[in-house]
Protein backbone atom coordinates (compact mmCIF):
# COMPACT_ATOMS: atom_id res chain seq x y z
CA UNK A 1 0.00 0.00 0.00
CA UNK A 2 1.43 3.25 -1.27
CA UNK A 3 1.81 6.39 1.32
CA UNK A 4 2.33 9.79 1.19
CA UNK A 5 3.54 12.56 3.55
CA UNK A 6 1.46 15.62 4.61
CA UNK A 7 3.01 18.54 6.85
CA UNK A 8 0.02 20.28 8.34
CA UNK A 9 -0.32 23.26 11.02
CA UNK A 10 -2.37 22.45 14.28
CA UNK A 11 -5.71 24.63 13.81
CA UNK A 12 -6.94 26.28 17.20
CA UNK A 13 -9.87 28.85 16.49
CA UNK A 14 -12.75 27.06 14.23
CA UNK A 15 -15.85 28.65 12.84
CA UNK A 16 -16.82 30.21 9.17
CA UNK A 17 -14.59 33.51 10.13
CA UNK A 18 -11.08 31.42 10.67
CA UNK A 19 -11.97 29.05 7.99
CA UNK A 20 -12.83 31.86 5.34
CA UNK A 21 -9.74 33.49 6.35
CA UNK A 22 -7.51 30.72 5.87
CA UNK A 23 -9.05 30.24 2.50
CA UNK A 24 -7.80 33.60 1.77
CA UNK A 25 -4.29 32.92 2.66
CA UNK A 26 -4.37 29.38 0.42
CA UNK A 27 -4.98 27.28 3.60
CA UNK A 28 -7.71 24.38 3.94
CA UNK A 29 -9.43 23.74 6.82
CA UNK A 30 -8.95 19.84 7.73
CA UNK A 31 -10.61 17.71 10.87
CA UNK A 32 -9.48 14.38 11.44
CA UNK A 33 -11.65 11.70 12.64
CA UNK A 34 -11.06 8.15 14.55
CA UNK A 35 -9.06 9.08 17.34
CA UNK A 36 -10.14 9.74 20.62
CA UNK A 37 -10.96 13.66 19.61
CA UNK A 38 -11.28 15.70 16.49
CA UNK A 39 -8.03 16.83 15.36
CA UNK A 40 -8.02 20.20 13.46
CA UNK A 41 -5.83 21.52 11.08
CA UNK A 42 -5.05 23.44 8.34
CA UNK A 43 -2.65 21.80 5.01
CA UNK A 44 -1.26 23.98 2.18
CA UNK A 45 -3.18 24.31 -0.69
CA UNK A 46 -1.01 23.59 -3.52
CA UNK A 47 0.32 20.63 -1.51
CA UNK A 48 -3.00 19.15 -0.46
CA UNK A 49 -3.88 19.05 -3.95
CA UNK A 50 -1.19 16.89 -5.11
CA UNK A 51 -2.04 14.24 -2.73
CA UNK A 52 -5.64 14.55 -3.60
CA UNK A 53 -6.09 14.71 -7.35
CA UNK A 54 -4.31 11.37 -8.10
CA UNK A 55 -5.44 8.45 -9.65
CA UNK A 56 -3.85 6.38 -7.16
CA UNK A 57 -5.52 5.10 -4.03
CA UNK A 58 -3.01 6.28 -1.36
CA UNK A 59 -2.81 6.33 2.85
CA UNK A 60 -1.56 9.82 4.23
CA UNK A 61 0.50 10.37 7.27
CA UNK A 62 -0.81 13.48 8.61
CA UNK A 63 2.56 15.08 10.16
CA UNK A 64 1.07 17.70 13.05
CA UNK A 65 3.13 19.03 15.77
CA UNK A 66 5.72 16.07 15.92
CA UNK A 67 3.04 13.34 15.74
CA UNK A 68 1.97 11.21 12.93
CA UNK A 69 -1.02 9.84 11.76
CA UNK A 70 -2.10 7.12 9.45
CA UNK A 71 -4.90 8.27 7.01
CA UNK A 72 -7.01 8.18 4.42
CA UNK A 73 -9.20 10.88 3.14
CA UNK A 74 -12.87 10.88 4.49
CA UNK A 75 -14.56 13.75 2.24
CA UNK A 76 -13.57 16.74 0.27
CA UNK A 77 -15.82 19.44 -0.12
CA UNK A 78 -15.76 21.65 -2.57
CA UNK A 79 -16.98 25.51 -3.98
CA UNK A 80 -20.08 24.98 -6.43
CA UNK A 81 -19.21 27.74 -8.61
CA UNK A 82 -15.05 27.19 -8.76
CA UNK A 83 -14.64 23.65 -7.57
CA UNK A 84 -12.09 24.88 -5.34
CA UNK A 85 -11.55 22.45 -1.98
CA UNK A 86 -13.20 23.95 0.87
CA UNK A 87 -12.81 21.40 3.48
CA UNK A 88 -11.38 17.89 4.08
CA UNK A 89 -11.82 15.87 6.36
CA UNK A 90 -9.59 12.45 6.63
CA UNK A 91 -10.31 8.96 8.45
CA UNK A 92 -7.63 7.96 11.28
CA UNK A 93 -6.29 4.10 9.95
CA UNK A 94 -6.76 2.24 14.03
CA UNK A 95 -5.18 -1.21 13.66
CA UNK A 96 -7.61 -3.63 13.85
CA UNK A 97 -10.53 -1.47 13.38
CA UNK A 98 -12.03 -1.54 9.16
CA UNK A 99 -12.42 1.18 7.32
CA UNK A 100 -14.40 2.40 4.38
CA UNK A 101 -12.72 3.68 0.53
CA UNK A 102 -13.43 4.25 -2.72
CA UNK A 103 -10.54 2.04 -4.37
CA UNK A 104 -9.80 2.57 -7.95
CA UNK A 105 -10.62 -0.36 -10.56
CA UNK A 106 -8.24 -1.61 -13.33
CA UNK A 107 -9.42 -3.90 -15.90
CA UNK A 108 -6.69 -6.82 -16.97
CA UNK A 109 -6.56 -9.23 -20.07
CA UNK A 110 -8.64 -10.01 -22.84
CA UNK A 111 -12.39 -10.79 -22.90
CA UNK A 112 -12.83 -14.19 -25.35
CA UNK A 113 -15.85 -12.33 -26.30
CA UNK A 114 -13.78 -9.23 -27.19
CA UNK A 115 -11.32 -12.01 -29.33
CA UNK A 116 -14.72 -13.06 -31.32
CA UNK A 117 -14.95 -9.68 -32.58
CA UNK A 118 -17.28 -7.84 -29.56
CA UNK A 119 -16.40 -4.80 -27.74
CA UNK A 120 -16.09 -4.56 -23.73
CA UNK A 121 -17.30 -2.00 -22.38
CA UNK A 122 -16.13 -0.80 -18.25
CA UNK A 123 -18.80 0.45 -16.19
CA UNK A 124 -16.75 1.51 -12.74
CA UNK A 125 -13.79 3.19 -12.34
CA UNK A 126 -14.25 2.96 -8.27
CA UNK A 127 -15.14 0.35 -5.87
CA UNK A 128 -16.44 1.09 -2.00
CA UNK A 129 -14.81 -1.36 -0.58
CA UNK A 130 -14.31 -2.42 3.20
CA UNK A 131 -11.41 -3.69 5.25
CA UNK A 132 -9.07 -3.14 7.85
CA UNK A 133 -6.02 -0.67 7.63
CA UNK A 134 -3.45 -3.65 6.96
CA UNK A 135 -5.39 -5.47 4.22
CA UNK A 136 -6.08 -1.65 2.48
CA UNK A 137 -5.13 -2.16 -1.93
CA UNK A 138 -4.01 0.19 -3.95
CA UNK A 139 -6.29 -1.51 -6.52
CA UNK A 140 -8.80 -4.05 -7.31
CA UNK A 141 -7.30 -5.74 -10.75
CA UNK A 142 -10.47 -7.29 -12.17
CA UNK A 143 -9.24 -9.96 -14.73
CA UNK A 144 -11.94 -10.32 -17.76
CA UNK A 145 -10.42 -13.22 -20.11
CA UNK A 146 -13.21 -15.11 -19.04
CA UNK A 147 -16.20 -12.81 -20.72
CA UNK A 148 -17.53 -14.32 -23.57
CA UNK A 149 -19.53 -12.47 -26.12
CA UNK A 150 -22.81 -10.90 -25.25
CA UNK A 151 -21.82 -11.93 -20.98
CA UNK A 152 -21.16 -9.31 -18.25
CA UNK A 153 -19.66 -9.57 -15.04
CA UNK A 154 -21.15 -8.31 -11.45
CA UNK A 155 -20.14 -7.08 -8.49
CA UNK A 156 -21.21 -10.76 -6.75
CA UNK A 157 -18.71 -12.12 -9.23
CA UNK A 158 -16.61 -10.48 -7.64
CA UNK A 159 -14.18 -12.63 -4.76
CA UNK A 160 -11.03 -10.46 -3.21
CA UNK A 161 -9.50 -12.13 -0.06
CA UNK A 162 -9.89 -9.77 3.13
CA UNK A 163 -11.87 -7.35 1.54
CA UNK A 164 -15.68 -6.90 1.52
CA UNK A 165 -17.32 -5.13 -1.73
CA UNK A 166 -19.49 -2.32 -0.23
CA UNK A 167 -22.04 -2.24 -3.47
CA UNK A 168 -25.09 -3.62 -4.59
CA UNK A 169 -24.08 -7.58 -6.07
CA UNK A 170 -26.26 -6.67 -8.95
CA UNK A 171 -24.21 -3.55 -9.95
CA UNK A 172 -22.27 -4.45 -13.18
CA UNK A 173 -18.74 -4.06 -13.47
CA UNK A 174 -17.79 -5.01 -16.85
CA UNK A 175 -19.79 -6.40 -20.35
CA UNK A 176 -18.88 -7.52 -23.73
CA UNK A 177 -21.39 -6.38 -25.99
CA UNK A 178 -21.79 -7.62 -29.88
CA UNK A 179 -21.33 -4.98 -32.67
CA UNK A 180 -24.07 -4.03 -34.25
CA UNK A 181 -22.00 -5.20 -37.66
CA UNK A 182 -21.95 -8.73 -36.00
CA UNK A 183 -26.00 -8.76 -34.85
CA UNK A 184 -26.34 -7.86 -38.88
CA UNK A 185 -24.39 -11.27 -39.79
CA UNK A 186 -25.83 -13.34 -37.72
CA UNK A 187 -29.68 -11.80 -38.86
CA UNK A 188 -28.57 -12.21 -42.35
CA UNK A 189 -27.09 -15.89 -42.17
CA UNK A 190 -30.42 -17.85 -41.99
CA UNK A 191 -31.94 -15.93 -44.43
CA UNK A 192 -29.27 -16.98 -46.13
CA UNK A 193 -28.70 -20.48 -45.62
CA UNK A 194 -32.73 -20.25 -46.54
CA UNK A 195 -32.21 -19.13 -49.89
CA UNK A 196 -29.23 -21.47 -50.91
CA UNK A 197 -31.45 -24.31 -49.82
CA UNK A 198 -34.52 -23.37 -52.18
CA UNK A 199 -32.58 -23.49 -55.43
CA UNK A 200 -31.18 -27.23 -54.17
CA UNK A 201 -34.70 -28.00 -53.59
CA UNK A 202 -35.70 -27.42 -56.84
CA UNK A 203 -32.84 -29.31 -58.22
CA UNK A 204 -33.99 -32.51 -56.86
CA UNK A 205 -37.46 -32.29 -57.89
CA UNK A 206 -36.62 -31.70 -61.83
CA UNK A 207 -35.89 -35.27 -62.39
CA UNK A 208 -39.43 -36.59 -61.13
CA UNK A 209 -41.02 -33.70 -62.97
CA UNK A 210 -38.99 -35.03 -66.13
CA UNK A 211 -39.70 -38.85 -65.17
CA UNK A 212 -43.71 -37.70 -65.14
CA UNK A 213 -43.48 -35.78 -68.48
CA UNK A 214 -41.69 -39.23 -70.31
CA UNK A 215 -44.34 -41.15 -68.75
CA UNK A 216 -47.03 -39.32 -70.55
CA UNK A 217 -45.51 -38.99 -73.85
CA UNK A 218 -46.11 -43.32 -74.77
CA UNK A 219 -49.51 -42.42 -73.88
CA UNK A 220 -50.07 -39.59 -76.47
CA UNK A 221 -48.03 -41.77 -79.12
CA UNK A 222 -50.57 -44.79 -78.26
CA UNK A 223 -53.08 -42.79 -78.60
CA UNK A 224 -52.08 -42.16 -82.28
CA UNK A 225 -51.50 -45.11 -83.06
CA UNK A 226 -54.19 -46.43 -82.22
CA UNK A 227 -56.09 -44.28 -84.32
CA UNK A 228 -53.71 -44.80 -87.43
CA UNK A 229 -54.81 -48.50 -87.10
CA UNK A 230 -58.37 -47.28 -86.83
CA UNK A 231 -58.01 -45.57 -89.92
CA UNK A 232 -56.66 -48.45 -91.83
CA UNK A 233 -59.75 -50.57 -90.41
Amino acid sequence: MKSITLEVLPRTEVGTTASTILRRNEQVPCVLYGKDKHLHFTADYNKLRKVIFTPEFLTIKISCNGETYDTIIKEIQYHPVSDKMLHVDFLYLQPGKKVIANVPVKFVGIATGVKDGGMLYTKVRLLRISALPEHLIDEIQINVEHIALGKQMRVKDLKIENITISEMPEKPLCAVYIPRVLKIEEEVKPVVAAEAAAPAAGAAAKPGEAAKGDAAKPDAKGGDKKGGDKGKK
